[in-house]
């Protein structure tokens, strides 16, 4: 009996001691070959998720070069920003989703960089430093992103607030199209706004998430046993939006509903920049199909929709502009003759060049003509 116990023991024993050699191992060895894939993102009572403040790594998405990616301190996609304003400074905070987290490309080379250093080029406004601040987050609706205003923004005391306003928001904003459970929602009732935080049930689990993204953000064999587990268990949605319905005036009444909510949403955060003292500015982005650079693509894709062009969303945004008093800008009809006369896509990298994000040409573009359409308001 002793002896059967001791074969056993001696396994066991042989496990312990070799198992955090092992793990020892590999962590080395993913730091030498350079893995590195953090989680950014940890939960968020207001906004159902957020930046981690601190969190910081090579990110390797749909870049697969790999761009490093440092989370400031008040969870920022970037540089450090003194809270109360400096003298002399004039503010511009960036509300936004995935198209201003950006990190499919270097900090220095996304459109509010680029747009800050132009601002300095043409002295606007004249005598004042222009500082442009970035609180844009993956996945974000127009309903985080009115939140974001009022729980992080007004502290900066930005003069201009500059929504970057993506497609995908007007499913985002509508529960029915959205299929995100982590993230509020506000519902129409009698011409008010009324907030669905219903999101809250599902993340009483935060601390100990918070915890795991804690232990994940300093050791690499745990990112990779996270990126593991998720592909393991990841499936598709039950459901997607019809996301063609963006290019027409759809009868569908889900869509109609969610472009309602869309438009009570932005006409909210006007009148709470108004209140603060500041001014709203909107400006409308690119799907990779609007801003490819063969014609003839965009043509039979529009052709396929019954449309003769895809700037739907743009000229419905411009429409609740024009009407609101909000200045707006469309840049998607330069980016389109930019992309057709240098032959370049604006959207994609490497293997799925022309699909995707914006990449550092359609950053750099977009931020050149944002602003110039700023110098020339502004001056």
């Amino acid at each position: 009996m002793a002896g059967r116990i001791g074969r056993v023991k001696s396994p066991l024993k042989a496990l312990l001691i070799s198992t955090p050699f092992f793990f020892g191992g590999l962590e080395v060895g993913l730091r030498l070959t350079g893995y590195s894939s953090p989680d950014l993102a940890m939960l968020d009572r207001d906004t159902g998720w957020a930046l981690r403040p601190g969190t910081e790594g090579l990110i390797r998405r749909e870049n697969k070069q790999g761009v490093y990616v440092r989370i400031n301190s008040d969870g920022l996609r970037d540089r450090e920003h003194s809270i109360p304003k400096p003298a002399s400074t004039f503010r511009i905070a960036v509300l936004g989703d995935s198209l201003c987290e950006a990190t499919e490309v270097p900090l220095e080379k996304t459109f509010w960089r680029i747009l800050e250093r132009e601002l300095w080029t043409c002295a606007i406004p004249l005598g004042r430093k222009v500082e442009v601040i970035n609180f844009g987050v993956a996945g974000f609706s127009t309903a985080q992103e009115l939140i974001t205003l009022r729980t992080k923004v007004w502290k900066y005391q930005p003069d201009i607030v500059l929504l970057a306003f993506t497609n995908s928001d007007v499913s985002e904003n509508f529960r029915p199209l959205s299929g995100q459970p982590l993230a509020p929602y506000y519902i129409e009732e009698q011409g008010r706004l009324v907030l669905d935080d219903s999101f809250r049930a599902l993340i009483r689990y935060e601390r100990l998430r918070n915890a795991h993204a804690l232990v994940a953000q300093h050791l690499r064999t745990a990112q990779l046993a996270t990126r593991l587990l998720q592909r393991w268990s990841a499936h598709p949605p039950s459901s997607a939006p019809d996301l063609d319905k963006l290019y027409l005036e759809s009868s569908d009444p889900d869509w109609q509903a969610a472009w309602r909510v869309t438009e009570a949403l932005l006409r909210e955060i006007h009148r709470d920049t108004s209140e603060h003292g500041a001014q709203l500015w909107i400006t409308t982005t690119s799907n990779d199909i609007q801003v490819h650079p063969e014609a003839r693509l965009r043509e039979a894709f529009a052709h396929g929709l019954g449309v003769s062009d895809l700037s739907y969303p743009a000229r419905r945004i411009q429409s609740l502009c024009s009407r609101e008093g909000i200045p707006v800008i469309t840049p998607a009809e330069e980016m389109i003759r930019y992309a057709e006369h240098n032959h370049v896509y604006l959207h994609g990298f490497a293997q799925t060049l022309g699909h995707g994000h914006w990449n550092e040409n359609g950053h750099r573009v977009a931020g050149e003509l944002i602003a110039a359409r700023f110098c020339r308001d502004l001056r």
